[in-house]
């Protein structure tokens, strides 16, 4: 597995942009800036929030509820997360993170 790209790694990329403009290469200038705002984009949409921070619209979103170990997909409705696990031990089994769902694959015919 990859590592993670560092943060540091992003703003070494913005500055290499900028070096790289100031050269007179404006187009690999403008290659760098849009990779990184994309890794930057994608870092967020991917990383765990406080649970706290979750939308709760009925946007379908992924949780994770650490007594479980689990990853579920759920929504936000009626004052609780839907589709959670019940269970008549006395775990605790409230979310403590979230995340957006990735989007779903492009099916072949809509390329």
């Amino acid at each position: 597995m990859t590592p993670p790209i560092e943060r540091t790694n992003l703003d070494e990329a913005r500055l290499a942009a900028k070096m790289a403009a100031k050269a007179g290469y404006q187009s690999l200038a403008k290659i760098i800036e849009d990779m990184a705002d994309e890794l930057s984009l994608l870092r967020q949409q991917t990383e765990w929030r406080d649970i706290a921070d979750a939308p709760r619209d009925g946007t379908r979103v992924l949780i994770y509820i650490p007594a479980l170990d689990l990853q579920a997909a759920s929504t936000f409705e009626h004052g609780a997360w839907q589709n959670v696990p019940w269970t008549s031990n006395i775990h605790d089994l409230s979310p403590t993170r979230w995340q957006h769902l990735p989007s779903p694959p492009v099916q072949e015919e809509d390329k």
